[in-house]
């Protein structure tokens, strides 16, 4: 298992990075699934535990701290309406920016593991592979299984 020199993020600094690299976020659910596959890639990731839920695996704590991240307004929340459902948008303020910033300076590595989960996971969406194609267990089982070679090199 890699270690971090440096401590280890909590949820608050996870869900703003995720958003930073992913420039937004479509929905509650992808967030709570990107921080999923975190802290199944790097169990070491300060990640609530997760439980079943109609959407896959769902944190409320994840979920607080979103609300407290918007709240907070380091997180703007846009509402998106159609025809057959409602939905949100995510993106990080001036001040979500500027405190990602600062993430970054304390947790380059943890941030870096990030930037790489979230690019991955954009990149086969471009494709149109379903998301659970995209960053389902054979997928990430590669990235972990290098992650822990890495750890023991």
């Amino acid at each position: 298992m890699q270690q971090f020199a440096d401590a280890s993020m909590d949820v608050y600094d996870i869900i703003m990075a995720m958003l930073h690299y992913g420039g937004g976020a479509r929905g509650r659910a992808a967030i709570q699934k990107l921080a999923y596959l975190a802290k199944w890639l790097h169990p070491e990731f300060d990640v609530p535990e997760y439980k079943s839920h109609y959407y896959g695996q769902f944190s409320a704590e994840v979920e607080k701290a979103l609300a407290d991240l918007v709240s907070y307004s380091f997180v703007d929340e846009k509402r998106r309406v159609g025809p057959e459902y409602r939905g949100y948008q995510y993106e990080l303020t001036g001040d979500g920016e500027k405190a990602v910033e600062k993430i970054k300076e304390r947790h380059p590595a943890q941030c870096d593991i990030l930037r790489r989960l979230v690019e991955k996971c954009k990149k086969n969406v471009r494709t149109g592979r379903p998301f659970a194609l995209v960053c389902g267990k054979d997928t990430l089982r590669a990235d972990r299984a290098a992650a822990r070679a890495r750890s023991h090199v």
